[in-house]
């Protein structure tokens, strides 16, 4: 099940997430570029303290909720729709996968943000305008991908602690799930051809290979982890 929402005071928690905080994955340049976020403003939240930056941030995200509120509106009403009608095609081989059913998830319709996970809680974020591209399964992709990955973050540490497997390569291991899981098992993504991190993607031709036979989570968990990265 699917909950979306919009809400500039989530994003804007979000967005401190993402500018405040130690980068994994992507540098904060890239991240600006990604939301189309003003550079100025990321730079104030990286370098200074919250007091110096939170009221302008707020004005800020105030002033463009109220300029696109029938857009985000729109938006909401089309994710929505889309997941009322569409949930069951994609999330019956995704529970099978797992073994137990998705939790409800709560999803941010975000203006700036694009496709987030969370490595604790059942919520993520994806584009408001994503469904908007011209690739037409763009914004579904994001959602499953993100869900997946945090699925598979949270499901793994509750039995790997951070001194056994860093976030760091479990975040790998989360992002070539998502990435294989979508290529193997949906005819739509199978042009999907890497996750976009560099990092990452090192190691994807060694992981489809070793996850080849793999059914579940927990069997493609354990082939997983036998390559070397993950051991080290």
């Amino acid at each position: 099940m699917l909950e979306f929402f919009i809400s500039s005071e989530t994003e804007k928690y979000k967005l401190m997430d993402m500018f405040c905080m130690t980068d994994i994955g992507a540098p904060m340049e890239y991240r600006v570029n990604q939301y189309q976020f003003p550079l100025n403003l990321a730079d104030e939240m990286k370098e200074y303290p919250r007091t110096k930056w939170d009221k302008k941030l707020e004005d800020f995200l105030f002033a463009v909720y109220e300029k696109h509120q029938r857009d985000l509106n729109k938006s909401l009403f089309y994710y929505t729709k889309f997941w009322q009608k569409n949930f069951s095609r994609y999330f019956d081989p995704i529970n099978r996968f797992f073994g137990t059913p998705i939790p409800k998830y709560r999803v941010l319709v975000a203006h700036f943000l694009d496709a987030i996970s969370n490595w604790s809680e059942h919520n993520i974020v994806i584009n408001a305008y994503a469904y908007q591209t011209p690739n037409p399964t763009y914004h579904i992709y994001t959602l499953l991908y993100e869900i997946i990955l945090s699925q598979a973050f949270i499901r793994v540490r509750q039995t790997k602690a951070k001194e056994e497997l860093s976030d760091e390569k479990l975040w790998v291991f989360a992002e070539l799930t998502s990435c294989v899981f979508l290529k193997r098992n949906f005819e739509e993504f199978a042009q999907a051809s890497a996750t976009g991190y560099p990092q990452v993607d090192q190691f994807l031709p060694r992981f489809w290979e070793i996850t080849a036979d793999a059914k579940t989570f927990d069997e493609l968990k354990e082939r997983a982890f036998q390559i070397a990265y993950f051991k080290s």
